[in-house]
């Protein structure tokens, strides 16, 4: 496990982060502070977005993108349509810290990723810890599979067509 001090954005730069005392950082408290004329501390942070951090680390795969970005998920989401494209990743996004994020993400995930299945799972009481999930198909429904203890070259094809 590597820790990166960076925020993920849908650009490389700076962030400005709210957080209301004993709240965590989250770019939903800095909108709303703005509106709402509070003043809670604000600070800058390094952003990246999820293209520019897997170019720039020449990483070979990308597996799976988890998301729980306190409100700004769907941007990150803008700044990976590269590596999405590129690597199909599984995908795991939280969807409930606004309310036009229950359709919003899954609507736009829905429409950029051909051939992905998708589901909700619901994880509280309350509006919360709901995670929208986007599967590649091939990873689900993987066309051929190894039969165990044969070594690594035989397989099974999992339909009438082969």
């Amino acid at each position: 496990v590597h820790f990166h001090d960076l925020a993920l954005m849908d650009y490389d730069g700076e962030v400005e982060l709210g957080n209301a005392e004993g709240a965590q950082a989250s770019i939903r408290q800095t909108w709303s502070n703005s509106r709402q004329g509070t003043s809670y501390g604000t600070g800058k942070f390094p952003c990246v977005s999820i293209d520019t951090f897997v170019r720039n680390r020449g990483l070979p795969r990308v597996d799976l993108i988890k998301l729980d970005l306190e409100g700004a998920d769907g941007l990150a989401l803008d700044g990976a349509q590269k590596t999405l494209e590129t690597f199909r990743p599984q995908v795991a996004v939280s969807i409930y810290h606004d309310p036009t994020h229950f359709w919003d993400l899954p609507l736009r995930l829905m429409k950029s990723l051909p051939d992905y299945l998708f589901l909700v799972r619901h994880y509280s009481l309350a509006r919360w810890e709901t995670i929208f999930y986007a599967l590649p198909r091939e990873r689900v429904f993987p066309s051929r599979v190894a039969v165990p203890g044969c070594g690594s070259g035989i397989t099974i094809p999992l339909s009438c067509s082969s």
